[in-house]
């Protein structure tokens, strides 16, 4: 009896790895041909051997099919995704010219995540990619804006079983209740409150790597905490160092030409609390690149001039800005017992120098934080909204997306959706006058006394004049979103997301669908989505368009997948495309204080 014992004992590993391999070798070589009698119809309800042992979900299929554009042969997709060739007719290689093609996927786009309007509720706003140095592996973030926040881990894992779910971060938005009021939770995690839909989580997140790290996405998760409007960085210990409080706002007041009542200069130019910030981008450089919402009320004439001035109208606009923090990652870490007192903040600190003899409560200290890292205004455009941020494989430039309006910031003659392409360079700030603060200017008091209403006009960007239009989506827009499908037009959190893999092409989402997009801006082919997540349209929520799915972001996965959200779910689609090897010895050194003698 004993023996036996001991024979299952040693021999267990043995019958639970070979069910697995089995698994695993068939799955590879019967993929083709599994996913083949698969049709838009029926494909949602097929389920896999490990879904029928229970051993596993089966996971829903939004896409299986690629559809070539203009002249784009079979040949030039093939080195980016696994497409189903087989039935080629070897002896007429003139068939794989064909345009316009539509053609089968291996392994279809499928959601792997998705809320459950009864239970549970997500609003699913950005991803980024996490290594784990211990595990050997990494695994995908994915932020939730729904109520306080959360953001989640997603792992494939090093096995044919996906481990898959898990909190990384719990109220990853609001908890002070300083800014916002943050919905309350009763012990079982059911909202105490009526409150079933609000967004004050986590947004946009990214890893701040290491210097002294081998591996780009080793380092602190750096999180946008919509609800305390500000953007923190994790600490080791768990405090949150407040990176991103003030940034400077979009417009330059001015008072009147006519007034002479005041010596100092006719301009003043002012910082604002962040009100809805969006994406994040952290550059191989340390520097931190984020966006920020704003609504404007703009006006044209003084009260002066009102009788004379057709125009005096009030004009509400909302713009977006993206920003740069040069060398954050030199912002000094807070411990974690002045976390909990950051929240009121309004501006960032720094820990003052310790002094020999003074106590423990003097030397914890923080007094505000000097010009060592300046915030600066990289894009500021006609930018309504702000989709999706990237950088370029070539380290010199990025990818900005979104939703902008043609003409001035006066009345609206289109609205486009362009993916902007702008050189980055790290000392593009020395050679612009336009940004140079007057050495005399007008104070928020002086400014209030005045009489007269001001005029505001934008800031320009420091990359303004030198970006350029990487490719229209515009059609891609306006035909997914139109009348038919019961959908708003007008939807402002509507715009293409970007990822740029290793050899430059860009993938980017529209309401429906992912496009790829070579080096050059010239579209290779599409993914149309074929189902809608939800049951019916009047369950939709802002990521769902009428009967569309729209994506909301979009990145390249160290695990061989291409992962995709929309408000309510995260998909995934298996690439042969790698992700750009981020190099992490670019970071700026900090600077070196001057020592008088």
């Amino acid at each position: 009896m004993s023996e036996g014992v001991n024979f299952f004992s040693e021999h267990t590993w043995f019958f639970i790895f070979l069910p697995s391999l089995l698994y695993y070798i068939f799955s590879c070589s019967n993929t083709t041909l599994y996913y083949s009698e698969l049709n838009a119809a029926a494909n949602a309800d097929k389920s896999s051997i490990l879904s029928s042992l229970k051993l596993s979900q089966s996971y829903r299929i939004i896409a299986s099919n690629i559809h070539l554009a203009g002249e784009v042969t079979i040949s030039e997709i093939e080195p980016l995704l696994r497409i189903q060739t087989r039935h080629l007719d070897k002896k007429n290689p003139s068939e794989q010219q064909q345009d316009g093609m539509e053609w089968p996927l291996v392994y279809p786009l499928e959601a792997v995540l998705q809320s459950d309007n009864n239970k549970n509720m997500h609003h699913f706003f950005s991803t980024t990619w996490a290594h784990d140095e211990e595990l050997g592996r990494g695994y995908l973030l994915v932020s939730d804006a729904m109520n306080s926040g959360t953001v989640w881990r997603w792992e494939v894992g090093g096995g044919p079983i996906t481990i898959g779910r898990s909190i990384s971060l719990k109220d990853s938005g609001c908890r002070s209740n300083l800014w916002a009021d943050c919905p309350v939770r009763k012990p079982s995690g059911e909202l105490a409150t009526t409150t079933t839909y609000t967004l004050l989580g986590s947004t946009g997140i990214t890893m701040q790597s290491q210097k002294d790290s081998d591996n780009f996405y080793t380092g602190n998760l750096i999180v946008i905490e919509k609800g305390e409007r500000r953007i923190v960085r994790m600490e080791v210990d768990g405090a949150r160092t407040p990176l991103v409080l003030q940034v400077p706002t979009l417009f330059t007041s001015i008072l009147p030409s006519s007034d002479k009542t005041t010596t100092c200069s006719n301009k003043i130019r002012e910082t604002t609390r962040l009100r809805d910030p969006g994406l994040l981008l952290y550059t191989p450089f340390g520097d931190l690149i984020f966006t920020d919402r704003h609504i404007m009320t703009m006006t044209t004439c003084s009260k002066k001039e009102e009788e004379n001035c057709k125009s005096n109208t009030e004009r509400k606009r909302i713009v977006t800005g993206v920003y740069r923090m040069k060398e954050a990652v030199n912002s000094p870490p807070i411990p974690f017992k002045g976390s909990r007192e950051a929240h009121a903040w309004t501006v960032t600190m720094e820990k003052t120098e310790e002094v020999e003899g003074e106590d423990e409560s003097q030397q914890e200290e923080y007094k505000p934080l000097t010009s060592s890292s300046p915030i600066e205004i990289l894009y500021n455009y006609n930018l309504e909204h702000v989709s999706g941020l990237a950088m370029g494989n070539d380290l010199t430039s990025i990818f900005i997306a979104g939703r902008m309006i043609s003409g001035d910031y006066g009345d609206v003659i289109k609205n486009k959706y362009l993916i902007v392409k702008a050189p980055l360079d790290v000392d593009d700030d020395d050679d612009d006058d336009d940004n140079d603060v007057d050495d005399e200017i007008c104070s928020a008091n002086q400014l209030k006394s005045q009489e007269e209403e001001v005029i505001k006009e934008p800031v320009p960007g420091l990359l303004d004049t030198k970006s350029t239009i990487f490719f229209d989506m515009t059609d891609f827009f306006t035909t997914s979103l139109s009348p038919n499908n019961n959908s708003n037009k007008h939807n402002i959190d509507v715009g293409p997301a970007v990822a740029v893999d290793k050899s430059g092409n860009v993938y980017a989402t529209y309401p429906g669908g992912i496009a790829i997009i070579d080096s050059m801006g010239e579209l290779l082919a599409t993914i149309p989505f074929e189902i809608n997540l939800t049951a019916s349209a009047n369950n939709a929520k802002d990521g769902v368009v009428g009967d569309i799915v729209v994506p909301n972001s979009i990145t390249f996965g160290r695990d061989g997948y291409l992962y995709v959200t929309s408000s309510d779910a995260l998909m995934r689609l298996r690439v042969k495309s790698l992700p750009y090897d981020m190099p992490t010895n670019l970071i700026v050194p900090p600077k070196m204080k001057r020592v008088s003698f």
